[in-house]
């Protein structure tokens, strides 16, 4: 059963990932409305710095860069 913690953090791991890719795509408005969600979520109570770094990490080890 999925409490509203996981899905919060499952949703913050989505958003993550697509603020990543955007941010290569410099789609600007839609950059813009992902940065403002997470920007509200990271106020409501979640630390990310561990979960962001762990997803950089992991995305240049499969890009290559170590």
């Amino acid at each position: 059963m999925n409490s509203p913690l996981n899905t919060l953090k499952m949703l913050t791991a989505e958003v993550l990932i697509a603020d990543c890719y955007f941010n290569l795509v410099r789609s600007r408005t839609v950059a813009f409305m992902l940065r403002r969600l997470f920007q509200d979520l990271k106020k409501n109570c979640i630390d990310l710095t561990k979960l962001a770094f762990d997803f950089v990490e992991s995305r240049n080890i499969m890009s290559g860069i170590s």
